[in-house]
C-alpha cells in the first residue's frame, strides 16, 4: 500500500470522527459561493480586462498597487481600465506593498465574529517568502476598509483553503509542513481565529510543486464539491479519484453524503504525465456569477461549463481564454489564484442546520428551525419556509421566532405518505438585505420524500 494512500485513509478516519461535531460558532468562514460585495485585484493586471469589466457589473473592484512594481497612481489606472469598458464608479484603488501579484494567498481572508466582519492576519503569506516588513497586507487593508482585524500565529496560503461557511475547511497537508507539522496547533487556531471545528487535511492529488486546494478541489455549496478529473492513463489517477472518493463517502453539515462532480482535463498526449492547461477548479464565485478559467482544449471547455451549469443551476457561467494580453492560465495558477473575495457584510445569513432528506417516516407535521442573522444591524422583516408537493406549485408558511430556543420554526402540515416536499427558506431584512437557503433557492431546494404506509 503506498504512502499517500495511507495518508489519505488516516486522514479520512480523523475526519470522520469529526464528522456532525459542527457547532455554530461565534467566529464564522464564509464559503465563497455566500453573497459578496467586492474583489480585490493586483495592479499591473494579470487577468484579462473583460473580466474586471464584468465583474464590476456585479459587485466593486478593488485594485492593489504596489508601488515597488508600478509606477501608476489612481487616476492612470482608472483611465486605463475606463477606456476599456470597465464602470469606474465600481472601482478602488489601494496603494499597498505586495509580496507577491498572487492576492489569494495572502489578501485579505475575511471571517464574521457574530455579525461582524474582521480580516484573519496570518503570520507568513507565501511558502518560502516573508510578510511585509512590520504590519501584513491584511492588517493594513483591514484598517483601510474600517474592519478590525486578528491576528494568527500560523502560515496559511489562501489558494490552501476552502470553506463550506459552515464550520468545516478543507486543505492540502502542505499546512502542516509550513506550520511545523504541529497538526493539534493548525487546527486550534484554525477553530480559534476561523471558527473551523471539521478541518478536512488532505493529500495534493496533483503530486505538484504548488499543492493548493483550488488547483484540484473546490466547495460549490456546503453540500457540494468540485473535484478534477484525469485519464486512467495519468499517473496520479489513482489519487484523484480517492479524492473524490473521500468526500463522497463522508457527510456534509446538512447530515447527508457530499455531492461530488467531477470535471475532466485533459491528457498532454506528448507528456503523458502531465495534462493540458485545464484549471476548471481555479474559478472565482460572485454573486452566482461564474468566472471560469478554459484551457486550449475546446471540447474540454464546454465539457467543464456543463459540469458547472448542472451543478449550479441558476448560475451564469462565463468563461475566459488565455489571448496573450495576461500571463497565460496554468494548472497551478489560474483566475481563483489572483483574485480574492470580499464579503457582503450586510447579507442575511441563514443557517437552517436540521435538514429534511431522502425518505422519512410519515409525521403529523415536519419542524423547520434555522437560526437567521442580518449582518447589517437591521432586523429582520421576515422570514418564510417556502415549499412544494410533488412539483406543484410553490406555496409559503411564515416562521416565527421561538423564544425559548432563538430559532425560527415553521411546521409543515398536512403532508401525506409518498409526497415528494421541496424547500427552502427565504428571510429579509428591513433594510430589503435577503438571505436563502440553499443559495440557490427554487432553482435547486432541499428535498424529502415521505415514506408510504
Amino acid at each position: 500500500m503506498s504512502k499517500r494512500l495511507v495518508t489519505l485513509m488516516v486522514i479520512l478516519l480523523v475526519f470522520l470522527s469529526s464528522c456532525g461535531n459542527y457547532e455554530r460558532e461565534a467566529i464564522r468562514l464564509p464559503g465563497e459561493f455566500e453573497p459578496m460585495k467586492g474583489v480585490t485585484v493586483a495592479w499591473p493586471l494579470d487577468l484579462p480586462v473583460d473580466l474586471v469589466r464584468q465583474m464590476a457589473e456585479n459587485v466593486e473592484v478593488h485594485v492593489i498597487i504596489d508601488p515597488n512594481n508600478s509606477s501608476d497612481n489612481e487616476r492612470d489606472v482608472k483611465n486605463y481600465l475606463s477606456k476599456r469598458g470597465v464602470a469606474t464608479d465600481k472601482l478602488n484603488v489601494h496603494i499597498h506593498e505586495m509580496v507577491s501579484p498572487y492576492l489569494r494567498d495572502y489578501g485579505a481572508f475575511y471571517v464574521f465574529r457574530g455579525s461582524e466582519p474582521a480580516i484573519v492576519n496570518f503570520d507568513n503569506s507565501i511558502d518560502g517568502m516573508k510578510s511585509m516588513p512590520g504590519e501584513t497586507f491584511g492588517s493594513e487593508f483591514a484598517r483601510e476598509m474600517g474592519v478590525p482585524s486578528i491576528t494568527s500565529t500560523i502560515h496559511m496560503d489562501g489558494g490552501n483553503l476552502m470553506s463550506d461557511g459552515r464550520g468545516t475547511a478543507v486543505s492540502d497537508i502542505l499546512v502542516t509542513r509550513t506550520n511545523n507539522r504541529d497538526v493539534k496547533m493548525v487546527r486550534e487556531e484554525m477553530r480559534r481565529v476561523m471558527g473551523v471545528n471539521n478541518y478536512i487535511l488532505t493529500i495534493d492529488p496533483q503530486g505538484g510543486y504548488i499543492e493548493h486546494v483550488d488547483c484540484w478541489g473546490k466547495f460549490l455549496a456546503p453540500d457540494k464539491v468540485l473535484v478534477a478529473k484525469v485519464p486512467k492513463e495519468h499517473p496520479n489517477y489513482q489519487y484523484y479519484e480517492q479524492a473524490a472518493d473521500m468526500f463522497k463517502s463522508t457527510l456534509c453539515c446538512w447530515g447527508y453524503p457530499y455531492k461530488v462532480y467531477r470535471v475532466e482535463e485533459p491528457v498532454n498526449e506528448k507528456n503523458p504525465s502531465d495534462s493540458d492547461a485545464a484549471p476548471y477548479t481555479n474559478s472565482l464565485i460572485l454573486n452566482k456569477h461564474v468566472y471560469l478559467p478554459l484551457g486550449k482544449n475546446d471540447e474540454y471547455n464546454r465539457k467543464a461549463v456543463a459540469v458547472y451549469r448542472k451543478a449550479l443551476p441558476g448560475y451564469r457561467i462565463h468563461g475566459f481564454k488565455s489571448d496573450g494580453s495576461f500571463l497565460e492560465w496554468m494548472n497551478t495558477d489560474a483566475l481563483h489564484c489572483r483574485t480574492h473575495e470580499i464579503p457582503d457584510d450586510d447579507m442575511v445569513f441563514v443557517d437552517h442546520y436540521n435538514v429534511f432528506h431522502g425518505n422519512l417516516e410519515a409525521e403529523s407535521s415536519y419542524r423547520i428551525e434555522a437560526n437567521i442573522t442580518p449582518y447589517s444591524g437591521s432586523k429582520l422583516k421576515d422570514a418564510e419556509v417556502v415549499y412544494r408537493i410533488n412539483r406543484g406549485n410553490w406555496q409559503r408558511s411564515c416562521m416565527n421566532l421561538d423564544p425559548g430556543e432563538n430559532v425560527y420554526v415553521a411546521e409543515l402540515c398536512g403532508i401525506k405518505p409518498g409526497q415528494r416536499i421541496e424547500y427552502y427558506i427565504e428571510a429579509e431584512d428591513k433594510l430589503g438585505n435577503k438571505g436563502l437557503q440553499p443559495y440557490t433557492g427554487a432553482d435547486d431546494p432541499h428535498s424529502f420524500t415521505v415514506k408510504e404506509e
